[in-house]
């Protein structure tokens, strides 16, 4: 329902236009960016209760805001959390999470969805959180993980406590990295929290 404004596409036009220098929030890539992103997140219902127009400024100033932190993060996997430096993702979660709270907070809370549903399609290492997956994935011994209001700190434990998981199942992340040669032409990039969201949205509830 969403094609072309699908993962998919969007991942495709990303590992097409990044390499070592270049990525899709550099100054020749941004506009386009911004252009996808902003129909994609209205198409993905991210933007309730707003429109896009309540939200768009926004958006382009976090994206404008974290181009050198992202040129850092998109060097890291989920696979690899433990080693990503707290302030690259204390960065990215203030700046996405501020924009449907129209500024951030000192506490770190914000929709959570509000803020990994834009990570997963621009880094591919977090789920995207929605309420269906928040109700079906493992609550890992933590309580507040259904609400709509995380900390980075939260955030944080969740996607160790996934990565946990990825490593424990016998076969899981080959088959991730098959997967996505098979669908994207290469492993050089796996979006492991896509594949993570995708089988908690889809996987039968209880």
């Amino acid at each position: 329902m969403t094609f072309p404004f699908s993962f998919g596409e969007f991942w495709r036009w990303k590992l097409a236009a990044e390499n070592k220098t270049s990525h899709i929030l550099s100054l020749e890539n941004i506009d386009t960016a911004y252009n996808k992103l902003s129909v994609t997140m209205q198409k993905w219902q991210w933007t309730r209760p707003f429109g896009i127009e309540k939200l768009a400024s926004g958006l382009r100033r976090s994206l404008t805001n974290i181009q050198k932190t992202y040129n850092q993060l998109r060097q890291y996997s989920l696979l690899e959390i433990e080693e990503i430096p707290d302030n690259l993702l204390k960065d990215v979660w203030h700046e996405i999470g501020s924009i449907k709270t129209f500024g951030k907070n000192s506490s770190g809370y914000y929709l959570v969805m509000g803020a990994t549903k834009p990570l997963m399609f621009l880094w591919g290492q977090t789920p995207a959180f929605d309420s269906v997956v928040r109700k079906r994935m493992p609550k890992f011994g933590m309580t507040g993980l259904t609400s709509d209001y995380w900390s980075f700190e939260a955030w944080k434990k969740v996607l160790v406590k996934l990565k946990e998981n990825l490593e424990q199942q016998h076969g899981l992340i080959e088959f991730l990295r098959t997967t996505s040669q098979k669908e994207y032409n290469t492993t050089q990039i796996v979006p492991y929290g896509q594949f993570i969201d995708l089988y908690y949205w889809a996987r039968p509830c209880c």
